[in-house]
């Protein structure tokens, strides 16, 4: 079996195309998105639309852009969560790895 690291260089682990797992909370969310837009597209004209998909593009890419930041946010504390363990001994008597 490969390292991660070699997994994750050569492609085989890819964190932006996993897969969540969906949550009755997530897909109540969802459902409610999907019946809002429907609404709200039936009561716009052509070019309210057009701002409309404007907006939600912008509002997409800007969610991206968030997640993304937290992701490497996320991976930085958990380096050094790692540093910490493997760096600093037990501070109590009777501590173990």
């Amino acid at each position: 079996m490969k390292s991660i690291l070699e997994e994750f260089y050569y492609g085989n682990i890819d964190p932006g195309t996993a897969e969540l797992s969906r949550t009755a909370k997530y897909d109540r969310a969802l459902e409610k998105i999907i019946a809002s837009e429907e609404k709200l597209l039936k009561l716009l004209n052509e070019p309210e639309k057009l701002l409309f998909n404007e907006f939600s593009e912008a509002q997409e890419e800007m969610h991206e852009s968030f997640i993304a930041e937290k992701f490497s946010l996320g991976f930085k504390l958990g380096v050094l969560f790692m540093t910490e363990v493997f760096t600093k001994p037990p501070t109590k008597e009777g501590d173990t790895f």
